[in-house]
């Protein structure tokens, strides 16, 4: 079986790499960052990976009975000036559901992943319009996957969770449900 996993990864590697798609991906990737920096461009090119990025803690809270209790998936103001592209708030945090609800958007990336692949498996051309939609939609998912300072530190706040979601990430790897 380990002998095969080097020639069964590079394969679709290969695959990824030799597509357009991968390059209008990855294209696309840096010019929403590069478009994001002024406060419009920001919550245009931003808005629908901000919203994946909201809807995965609000499912995933829902998921595991942390109760959410609000949904803001647009720029706010906060203190001292500072803003928030989005916000969930949770009723009732415990140390079962802290981590999967901070690092819910982490899921966006097998999205991400399935649609790239699906893109490149199509074998779409660049003049085709699902091949630029698809690598933006693609695109936003991946740059949007990434848990902020403030996911990370509720995830980290329960040792205990964290303890016993590795353990399970870990079994269901190492057991074959993954």
């Amino acid at each position: 079986m380990l002998s095969s996993l080097p020639d069964t990864l590079t394969a679709p590697a290969a695959e990824l790499l030799r597509s357009p798609v991968t390059y209008a991906v990855l294209g696309m990737a840096w010019l929403t960052r590069r478009l994001r920096r002024g406060t419009l461009s920001a919550w245009f090119f931003g808005l629908p990976g901000v919203v994946a990025h909201e809807s995965a803690h609000w499912l995933m809270a829902w998921a595991t009975g942390a109760r959410p209790a609000s949904f803001r998936p647009w720029p706010h103001r906060l203190d001292k000036g500072r803003w928030a592209l989005g916000s969930v708030q949770v009723a009732q945090l415990s140390a079962f559901n802290a981590v999967p609800v901070g690092l819910a958007p982490l899921l966006l990336l097998v999205g991400g992943a399935w649609g790239w692949w699906t893109l490149v498996q199509r074998d779409v051309g660049p003049l085709e319009p699902v091949f630029w939609w698809g690598s933006y939609l693609v695109a936003l998912a991946a740059a949007d996957a990434w848990p902020s300072g403030a996911d990370w530190r509720l995830a980290a706040s329960s040792v205990p969770g964290l303890l016993l979601w590795s353990v399970l990430v870990v079994g269901a790897v190492y057991g074959g449900l993954m």
